[in-house]
């Protein structure tokens, strides 16, 4: 004949059921408090695929940041045959822009972001030498 099981281990097996659902309880918010941050919420957008340009006159300036740290900066005049390009590095910190530039010579310049336009000094001289606006993708 078969005896009953106790009640004493009854007992501990809502014990041991209590506790795997604390643990799975205890799991869960320790995830949900350190899953997302505010620090995630706060970084600035990437520059990488933007574009910016300014018509001054006959001239046109472009400046399109070509992936994480490299940019190119194009002057031409359209309808012509004239075009300059320069190329940087960059590093950016929202909403300053530094851009370094790969050839000797060539001034470093700083981008200040403010909504979809940026304003570009050159910083040797401590001239503002475009206001560019963000073209839209």
């Amino acid at each position: 004949m078969r005896s009953k099981p106790s009640r004493f281990l009854l007992n501990l097996k809502q014990v041991i059921k209590m506790k795997k659902l604390m643990f799975a309880m205890l799991a869960f918010a320790t995830l949900a408090f350190a899953g997302c941050s505010k620090d995630d919420e706060d970084q600035a957008p990437s520059l990488t695929g933007t574009e910016w340009t300014e018509q001054d006159g006959s001239a046109l300036i472009e400046l399109s940041f070509t992936s994480s740290d490299d940019c190119r900066l194009v002057f031409s005049i359209p309808g012509t045959i004239l075009r300059t390009t320069n190329y940087y590095t960059y590093e950016y910190n929202h909403p300053t822009v530094r851009m370094y530039p790969e050839t000797y010579g060539n001034a470093e310049l700083r981008g200040t972001i403010s909504g979809s336009t940026m304003s570009v000094v050159n910083t040797s001289t401590s001239k503002t030498i475009y206001s560019l606006t963000k073209e839209a993708n």
